[in-house]
């Protein structure tokens, strides 16, 4: 944008002129500056016209900047004379006239105030701008560029008219700033810069000429036009919510829309006065002939804008852009309510388990490798891709003596030398469990083992040793548990009777006060997971005697070398010490200590609830190929008889715990029976398949506990788990026969919930099945910062109704013309058969009961109520207040005296220029003021008049000592 210097019309003849501090001479009554035209006597520029630049005193020249090409030219000052007939649109000038001329030497200051008295008095302005033949030239090229590289497309029929005026058409670009692909210094930037130039110009006097602030403009729309031929190649696109929000916005804020043509070819501009323009005394329409380098500015609270193209179908190019008010600044109330479920999902997923027979997990706990003394210490350690197999301990037995690396090796030997070590099971706190030294001492490591960690889930429930002495509980305890190695230690045998298989639950029932079921379960390595479910059993039958919880309990600790020596003899065990779980190596299991359990109850639970069991199932493999075997088709009517208690689909299966001990046989036999079910629906995405036992080894009895509680984590995480030791698949796995991804990383599913099912089947045939549903965990979750996203992303509240003014659609969002004080209830649903969130405004209308008079209460008064006067202009207040002794006041503000109704600083405070607060009854904060005891402070309260709601209006507090 040029700002130097003055430009010329029909109402500007002469002006004198300073420019860089000097004043520029006047030559024949001409000065620099002015819009003049060359006579006929110069044969070559007769009649052209253009703005006088300069005065070269040694050549007795003018140089004249010409407007029809830009080009700088001198001419004797006897062959220039003053244009004096320019007549601007509105006063008897024809289609072609203009109202300034932009130049070299155009004045910054006269250039604005053409344009306000322009856009005050009629509502347009035209202007015309000198520029070269080259730089326009380039601009159209670039633009042609553009369209031969395809980024020149038509807009959505919807919006069309909106941007190119009513009856346009034409082929379009957004400028964008941070495009490359157009230099800063190319000329269609700097045509660019002229409109952001304008908006400069106009800026200070926006709210006084056209009753609206200017504050952004929107980004320049390249625009090229478009011949009938092209029309039926350039579609108009479908309109997306976005394009029709964005436009509805820029239309609604818009105050003048600015168009620069850069030709070649005249367009056909008319101008129609809107019924309710703010401007009277309009014609009905204007023409205007906007040839090249014709800018037209234009009020849209006053014209509807039409632009034709070319008749000649010749080309035409044009840049334009809105510049636009500031939208309303809106803030979130304090109070959000409703289902705020709404706001705590990343989206749909398996819906949870209804109706009165849903069980909670509300607890949960363990002990096992690795030192994991907690659920949070077991998720790091999967998530960490832990192996817990460490070469067996001299503390827990010598195996040296015993070791073999040959595989056929001779009888009493091993060759594994590995497997997941619990430190400390030798120690136990007997007197906290009220149990003697000797009894202890004579204790299985895993009856001990089942006291901690059954403690440790009690206490998450509140249940104390302490309380549970004066207190009983009508509770029950299953332990699910195999092998007990401990009876051959040199043990106390006058204790032995404490040993028994019964007594590991049943103890824990007699310390802790508990009236319910407590018994034990041995099924080999399904044990935990049956005891659990006959629990679930139990727990729901509510007829009589209902329980008010379960705890289920598994158990395994490796004490003795014994058990690998039988199990190498066996070759059931795997020579690497690890179970290859899923991988082309798997040959066996490897064995580890463990101990974990949960409590569930009978109901949702949501403020304690981990994730619910939603359903569990066992069965028996029955007559099979041998009775260790395992058999695929009982397997799968086990999981089956688990799905349908469930109320659910396959396809809703998330992630799936394998039973997955790493033997070449199980493994293969186990996905079989996974593919079967979930092959009976369409997936809508891959089923994770994961397996703890690449972590942790198989715990034998505490097996599927230990499972149980990973699948708890996995859906309170929303998570899957990585598989260890997975390099290359099982060839015999049916992975590719069904849906599915063998987790060898951490995996965010798609969704905030849904399901894990774990599997666990017993060496003599007992199969057991369990579904845990759960949600991302979502402990501090910024409700009003989600309300917001969740308001951005639905669909705009705009209905076109195929209509293209956007004048007459449907708009039921927050009002862009909004005053300070509107208020809108918004409110967020979902469609519970599309599942779309919608979103709905609706602008309260607040009615503004002003106050009849305000009063001060604070301990001048006793905090009783002394009424202000009414100062000298309206909405001031003002009391005189003596200091009591003490010498601080303290004082607060209430309406109409009213208790209920206090107004106060947002903090007590001395300092008067904290945001004050209220009115409000629990309000409680209070200004202080320190002066001498008797001194008289006058306190001024002022607040607006204005209809606004009482809690936004402006308003301050001030004071000051008059005396004493």
């Amino acid at each position: 944008m040029y700002t130097a210097g003055l430009g010329s019309c029909a109402r500007w003849t002469w002006f004198p002129l300073q420019a860089l501090g000097q004043w520029l001479p006047v030559i024949d009554g001409l000065h620099i500056g002015q819009l003049v035209e060359i006579e006929a006597s110069h044969a070559s520029l007769a009649g052209k016209c253009g703005q006088l630049v300069n005065w070269l005193p040694e050549d007795n020249l003018f140089e004249i900047a010409l407007l029809s090409t830009g080009r700088t030219v001198r001419v004797d000052p006897k062959d220039v004379r003053s244009v004096t007939d320019c007549q601007g649109p509105t006063t008897g000038g024809g289609p072609d006239s203009f109202d300034i001329v932009i130049g070299p030497r155009t004045n910054r200051d006269a250039l604005g105030e053409v344009l306000c008295n322009s856009l005050l008095e009629k509502g347009f302005c035209v202007l015309r701008l000198i520029q070269r033949d080259e730089d326009r030239e380039e601009a159209m090229r670039m633009v042609r560029g553009f369209d031969k590289d395809s980024r020149l497309c038509r807009l959505a029929n919807e919006v069309e008219e909106g941007y190119l005026g009513k009856g346009g058409r034409g082929k379009v670009m957004w400028l964008d700033p941070e495009d490359s692909s157009v230099p800063r210094g190319a000329a269609l930037r700097r045509n660019d810069a002229n409109i952001t130039s304008l908006a400069e110009i106009l800026q200070p006097f926006a709210e006084d000429v056209l009753g609206a602030p200017i504050s952004e403009r929107t980004p320049a729309m390249a625009c090229m036009s478009m011949t009938d031929a092209e029309e039926a190649i350039y579609e108009h696109p479908t309109a997306s919510d976005t394009i029709i929000e964005e436009f509805y916005g820029n239309w609604a804020r818009s105050v003048l829309r600015v168009v620069h043509f850069l030709g070649p070819g005249e367009c056909k501009v008319a101008l129609t006065a809107k019924d309710d323009a703010p401007i009277s005394r309009l014609e009905e329409s204007y023409e205007i002939n906007a040839g090249p380098n014709t800018i037209i500015l234009m009020r849209q609270d006053t014209f509807d804008y039409w632009c034709d193209e070319p008749e000649d179908d010749s080309e035409a190019f044009w840049l334009q852009a809105f510049l636009l008010r500031a939208g309303p600044n809106w803030t979130l109330g304090e109070v959000i309510d409703g289902d705020l479920s709404l706001l705590m999902s990343r989206g749909d997923g398996p819906p949870p388990p209804s109706g009165p027979d849903v069980v909670a997990v509300v607890a949960l706990s363990l002990q096992a490798c690795g030192k994991m003394t907690d659920h949070h210490k077991e998720w790091t350690a999967y998530t960490a891709g832990v192996d817990a197999q460490l070469e067996m301990p001299i503390l827990r037995f010598e195996y040296l003596p015993y070791y073999n690396e040959e595989v056929d090796l001779p009888q009493g030997t091993t060759f594994v030398k590995h497997f997941s070590v619990q430190d400390g099971v030798e120690l136990f706190d007997n007197k906290v469990f009220e149990i003697s030294n000797m009894e202890a001492e004579c204790m299985d490591p895993m009856y001990r083992q089942v006291m901690e960690v059954g403690y440790l889930s009690t206490l998450q429930i509140g249940l104390t040793k302490k309380i549970a002495n004066s207190k009983s509980t009508h509770a029950s305890v299953s332990v699910g548990l195999d092998k007990q190695e401990w009876t051959q230690m040199p043990v106390a045998t006058s204790v032995a009777t404490n040993n028994q298989l019964a007594i590991v639950a049943n103890r824990f029932n007699y310390v802790f006060n508990l009236k319910g079921g407590s018994y034990a379960c041995d099924t080999a390595c399904s044990s935990s997971l049956v005891a659990s479910h006959l629990g679930k059993v139990n727990l729901l039958e509510q007829r009589w005697d209902p329980l008010e919880w379960h705890l289920g309990m598994g158990t395994g600790l490796t004490l003795t070398v014994g058990s690998f020596i039988h199990g190498c003899a066996a070759h059931m065990l795997s020579p690497g010490g690890r179970c290859f779980t899923f991988n082309a190596t798997a040959n066996g299991y490897n064995r580890g200590d463990g101990t974990a359990a949960f409590i569930i109850k009978n109901g949702t639970f949501e403020e304690e609830r981990c994730a619910f069991l939603r359903g569990s199932q066992i069965g028996q493999d029955g007559r099979s190929a041998s009775m260790s075997a395992p058999n695929g088709p009982a397997q799968e009517k086990c999981v089956w008889g688990a799905i349908r208690e469930a109320r659910m689909r396959p396809p809703e299966s998330t992630v799936w715990e394998c039973h997955g001990t790493g033997t070449s046989l199980g493994d293969p036999i186990e996905v079989g029976a996974v593919r079967k079910v979930q092959i009976k629906e369409q997936r809508v995405e891959p089923l994770l398949i994961a397996s703890s036992k690449s972590n942790l080894g198989h715990l034998e009895g505490s097996a599927a506990a230990i499972a149980m509680n990973k699948c708890i984590l996995v859906v309170m995480h929303a998570m899957a788990l990585p598989t260890q030791h997975l390099k290359t698949l099982n060839p015999h796995l049916d992975h590719a026969a069904f849906d599915a991804v063998y987790s060898t990383e951490q995996t965010v599913y798609k969704y905030a919930q849904g399901h894990c099912q774990v599997s666990s089947f017993g060496v003599g045939g007992t199969n057991g099945h369990a579904i845990f549903w759960g949600e991302k965990a979502q402990p501090d979750v910024d409700f009003r910062r989600v309300f917001l996203k969740k308001i951005m992303r639905a669909t705009p509240p705009i209905t076109t109704e195929g209509s293209t003014d956007p004048a007459l659609w449907d708009y039921r969002g927050l009002d862009y013309k909004a005053t300070m004080g509107d208020t809108y209830k918004v409110s967020l649903d979902k469609d519970p058969l599309t599942g779309e969130e919608n979103v709905t405004f609706e602008k309260e209308q607040v009615k503004d009961d002003p106050a009849e008079f305000y009063s001060t209460t604070g301990n001048h008064n006793d905090w009783d109520s002394d009424r202000m006067q009414e100062g000298s202009i309206p909405g001031l207040y003002f009391q005189d207040i003596t200091v009591p002794e003490g010498g601080q006041l303290e004082f607060r503000i209430l309406v109409d005296g009213d208790a209920d109704k206090n107004i106060g600083p947002e903090d007590t405070t001395s300092q008067p220029l904290l945001p004050i607060k209220g009115p409000e009854k629990q309000l409680r904060t209070s200004w202080l003021v320190d002066a001498s005891p008797g001194t008289l402070v006058r306190v001024e309260f002022l607040t607006s008049t204005k209809d606004l709601h009482s809690s936004l209006k402006p308003r301050s507090v001030s004071w000051f000592i008059v005396g004493d």
